[in-house]
């Protein structure tokens, strides 16, 4: 093997080390993401994400593929306006501020929240009974989902 392939192989191996090291530092850390899952976890339960059927309970993301999210799909007894109004009511005890008006309205009513802080953002999606979501779910008569997404902040990381 002549110098300059070797010189190569050693550019070669410096380059794939770098490029290793900056996707490490990118990517979010398993103790990291474990904190953020904590955070929308508590913050979950604070506003009873919960309650009714349960349908998904996931987290997503991190690192490279955006913030820490949770979402969480329920199916709930009620017309979409008394669920959505009681949810409301539930993440407003819990510290959050609606930004939304009028709240959640229609097919596909949808509220945002903001909160100090220390809580992640929050966004209330409802579908009214006898509708289909953009999935291709038909909501049940009597029924309502909710679906919540909580979206972590990087700074709630140990908060």
């Amino acid at each position: 093997m002549n110098s300059h392939m070797q010189a190569n192989r050693k550019i070669l191996a410096i380059f794939a080390a770098l490029t290793l090291m900056l996707a490490v530092s990118a990517c979010t850390s398993r103790s990291e993401r474990n904190n953020l899952d904590k955070a929308l976890d508590d913050a979950a339960a604070a506003i009873n994400a919960k309650a009714g059927k349960l349908v998904s309970y996931q987290h997503t993301g991190g690192g490279l593929d955006g913030p820490r999210t949770l979402g969480v799909v329920t199916l709930r007894a009620g017309s979409a306006v008394a669920v959505a109004e009681d949810q409301v009511k539930d993440a407003e005890a819990a510290g959050y501020k609606s930004q939304s008006s009028p709240l959640c309205p229609g097919r596909t009513g949808e509220c945002g929240f903001k909160g100090p802080s220390t809580l992640p953002t929050l966004n209330i999606e409802t579908f009214a009974e006898n509708t289909t979501t953009r999935t291709g779910m038909h909501i049940p008569p009597g029924m309502t989902l909710m679906i919540i997404t909580l979206v972590a902040h990087t700074a709630q990381v140990g908060s």
